[in-house]
């Protein structure tokens, strides 16, 4: 990938306005200062696709007209990949408008399939740091960008266990990016960011209190200032590194994941706070005392609970796209590969159709 695009997928999740300085790296690929800090910290750019085949026609923007009009298959694969073939173009009343159309007609992969793809190339670029990896950086994000070829969900809502598969939680939680920001589209082509750890964090909550109030062998009453402490509690015996700090309200506390965290009060409701690439809370001490108060059947209840538990939510912010970029493709621009050597061109990635 070019760094003029890595530097354009960069810009759709940080304004560029905001950001003192913005160094071309490769390890990561940024060191960034915003104008508000002295301290600098990382981003990682990468894209997803269907297929290695979709990568190659997004990084050359004239491959797929060159196909239609007789041109070669770049690579190999790209013979199933990009299936030619030939159509008949009526009217609605069935009248021939045309013969012998070039096209190319493939079934889509299922959308689970998307969210698998994300779950290893979140896992390949975690394995590629090393030591010296974002050294001298506080942290380092990753920015993923979806380049399939459908929107997430065609309305603004989605249900998170649709997009949170058990096989891409558990690499937000293992992952060493402080967040992995996922730029797709939802409803009517609307661009958007959506931070995956804040959306697993967000999904966990409402999970953890659905299981609550719906377990028979909790017979406690927990006031609201307890179940912060007491969702960090559960959450760290089941592996996940959640974490307890506190918050601007006097003796209140919030669970932290990544880059947010949240809480609740009954006068304002869930609260969630983005700290961005701030320094985080300090951590305090999770009480894990707290643990008894959910009944000796409740871990049991949550598993059963959590395979069925449906969350609703509308977390996106719309991708930060310039005019003048939005109105041209996304795409390299290397050079076209000659004949001669199509048929040995590199795949993008064999496994992942990501860069």
């Amino acid at each position: 990938m070019s760094k003029e695009k890595e530097r354009l997928i960069l810009h759709m999740v940080y304004d560029e306005a905001e950001l003192a300085s913005v160094d071309d790296q490769e390890r990561p690929d940024f060191a960034i200062r915003r104008h508000d800090g002295s301290t600098r910290f990382g981003v990682e750019v990468t894209e997803l696709y269907d297929t290695n085949s979709d990568a190659r026609a997004a990084h050359h923007p004239s491959y797929i007209t060159e196909l239609l009009g007789g041109g070669e298959h770049m690579h190999r694969d790209d013979v199933r990949g990009l299936p030619l073939c030939t159509t008949t173009v009526t009217d609605p009343d069935g009248n021939v408008k045309a013969t012998n159309v070039p096209c190319i007609i493939r079934e889509l992969p299922p959308l689970i399939d998307t969210f698998r793809r994300l779950s290893k190339a979140i896992q390949r670029k975690d394995r590629s740091r090393d030591d010296d990896y974002g050294r001298g950086l506080t942290h380092v994000n990753l920015v993923v960008l979806d380049g399939t070829a459908r929107p997430l969900t065609l309305s603004d809502e989605y249900r998170t266990r649709d997009v949170l598969i058990p096989e891409l939680q558990r690499t937000l939680v293992e992952t060493n990016f402080r967040e992995v920001f996922f730029v797709t589209k939802i409803g009517q082509n609307r661009r958007v960011v959506i931070p995956r750890r804040m959306l697993f964090l967000l999904s966990s909550w409402y999970t953890f209190l659905g299981a609550l109030d719906s377990c028979e062998d909790s017979t406690t009453v927990l006031e609201e200032q307890q179940i912060p402490p007491l969702f960090v509690a559960f959450m760290q015996r089941s592996g996940v590194d959640v974490r307890l700090v506190s918050t601007v309200e006097p003796d209140a506390r919030a669970a932290l994941f990544g880059s947010s965290d949240l809480t609740f009060s009954p006068e304002k409701g869930l609260t969630i706070r983005d700290h961005g690439d701030t320094p985080l809370p300090a951590t305090l001490p999770a009480d894990v005392s707290l643990l008894r108060l959910l009944g000796d059947g409740f871990e049991t209840h949550y598993r059963a609970f959590s395979g069925d538990a449906t969350v609703v939510t509308a977390l996106a912010y719309n991708a930060k796209i310039k005019r003048s970029e939005s109105q041209r493709p996304v795409a390299d621009t290397n050079p076209k590969p000659d004949a001669a050597t199509r048929n040995n061109a590199r795949p993008v990635d064999a496994e992942e159709g990501s860069t």
